[in-house]
C-alpha cells in the first residue's frame, strides 16, 4: 500500500485496518518543525508550527489530544486514514480504513471510538479490529456521520450530514445530532442540521457549544449532564451573511478554553478565531496564511495550554498546493496564547 505525502521517512511500522481484519505495512514518518514567523496575528507572545507538513492527502480534521498516551489524534477523511503523532518522538502512526474515518476519540476500556458512513464503531489500535456498536437510521441513503465528541458523563455526541453531489451541492436539512450512551443506545437531539461539525461543553457542564457549518453559526444549549439533554437553543456566534464570507468564512470544528471563550476554526480563510460566547464578539485571530482550508482544532500538550489545528487540501489542485497554500493539510500547533484548554472526555462505554 501507498501513503502520500509522505517524506523523512525514519521508521517502518505502520498499519491499514481492513474490514476482513487482515493488516499490511505502510511507514511512519516525522516531519521537521517549521516556525512561521510571520503569523503573529495579536499576541507577540504566540508562536506558530507545522508539526506535519502536509499530513492530508484530503482533508485533516478532528485532532484530539489523548491524555493517556500523550499522542495527538486525527484523521484525513478522504484517504480513509486515521493518524496517530507521539508527541515526545514525533512519529506519526498511521493506519488505513476501508470506509472514511470522521472522527477519533479514545475510548476509557480501551481502543477508540470513531464515525464511518452512519456507524459509531470501535477500533482496536492493536489487533485491528473494527466493531460496530450503533448505527442510525435516517431516511436517505447519503447521510453520513462528520464530527463528534464526548461529554462530561462519557457520552458520544455526533452529528450527520448529507453528502454534497457531483456538482458540490448538499441536500440542506438532512442531517440530526445524536449521543451514544454507555449502553450504546443512540438518542436523536436534533434533526434538519445540513453540515454538522464542531461542539464543546462548558466547565460547568451546563452549555453545550454546537456548529452547523451551513448555518455558519455557533449554537448554545442548556445542557444536562445527567440527563443528557439539551434545551433553550439560542445563537451565541453568527457569523454574518455574505459580506464577511472573505473574512471569516465557513465555522467547522471547535474548542474551549479555561476562560470559558471558544475557539472557532474558520473553513476557506485560514484562521482561528477566539470568541466571547456572552457577548458574540471576536476576541482574538490567528491565521494560517498558506493552508486556507483550516478544519479544526484542540488543546493538548503535556500543560493544555497547545492549539493543534488541523487543515486539508479538498478540491485544490497540485498546482494551486504548490503555489498559492504549500502549508495545506498541515497540522499545527499553536503555543504562548497565555490561555489553556480542559483535558477532553472520553467513551466511558
Amino acid at each position: 500500500m501507498r501513503i502520500r505525502n509522505m517524506q523523512r521517512t525514519l521508521r517502518i511500522n505502520a498499519f491499514s485496518c481492513r474490514s476482513d481484519h487482515t493488516i499490511e505495512r505502510c511507514s511512519i514518518v516525522r516531519i521537521g518543525v517549521i516556525v512561521l514567523d510571520n503569523v503573529l496575528p495579536q499576541h507577540m507572545g504566540m508562536s506558530v508550527e507545522v508539526l506535519i507538513k502536509n499530513a492530508a492527502s484530503d482533508c485533516g480534521e478532528g485532532p484530539h489530544w489523548d491524555d493517556k498516551t500523550k499522542t495527538i489524534l486525527f484523521v484525513d477523511f478522504g484517504e480513509k486514514t486515521v493518524h496517530r503523532l507521539n508527541y515526545a518522538t514525533g512519529e506519526d502512526e498511521i493506519k488505513h480504513f476501508d470506509d472514511r474515518v470522521s472522527f477519533i476519540v479514545p475510548r476509557r476500556s480501551g481502543g477508540y471510538m470513531i464515525g464511518h458512513g452512519k456507524a459509531l464503531s470501535h477500533a482496536d489500535w492493536d489487533s485491528n479490529v473494527v466493531t460496530t456498536l450503533a448505527e442510525v437510521v435516517e431516511p436517505w441513503n447519503n447521510t453520513r456521520f462528520n464530527d463528534g465528541e464526548c461529554d462530561a458523563s462519557g457520552r458520544l455526541w455526533a452529528g450527520t450530514l448529507a453528502e454534497a453531489n457531483a456538482l458540490g451541492v448538499r441536500e440542506p436539512a438532512r442531517g440530526s445530532l445524536y449521543s451514544l450512551n454507555k449502553d450504546h443506545k443512540i438518542t436523536k437531539h436534533e434533526d434538519k442540521i445540513t453540515l454538522s461539525n464542531g461542539m464543546d461543553w462548558t466547565a460547568d457542564n451546563k452549555t453545550m457549544f454546537y456548529i452547523d457549518s451551513e448555518a455558519r453559526q455557533v449554537w448554545g444549549y442548556d445542557f444536562d449532564v445527567d440527563a443528557g439533554s439539551i434545551s433553550n437553543k439560542r445563537t451565541v456566534v453568527d457569523f454574518g451573511g455574505a459580506e464577511t464570507m472573505d473574512t471569516l468564512g465557513v465555522p467547522d470544528g471547535m474548542t474551549i478554553d479555561n476562560n470559558g471563550h471558544i475557539w472557532v476554526t474558520c473553513y476557506g480563510v485560514g484562521k482561528v478565531v477566539c470568541f466571547d460566547p456572552e457577548t458574540g464578539k471576536s476576541i482574538r485571530t490567528v491565521e494560517f496564511p498558506e493552508a486556507k482550508k483550516t478544519t479544526s482544532c484542540c488543546f493538548g500538550g503535556p500543560n493544555m495550554d497547545e492549539l493543534f489545528v488541523t487543515s486539508g487540501t479538498f478540491n485544490l489542485t497540485p498546482e494551486q498546493v504548490r503555489n498559492e497554500q504549500p502549508l495545506a493539510g498541515s497540522l499545527f500547533r499553536v503555543t504562548g496564547l497565555g490561555v489553556k484548554g480542559k483535558h477532553a472526555n472520553v467513551y466511558e462505554g
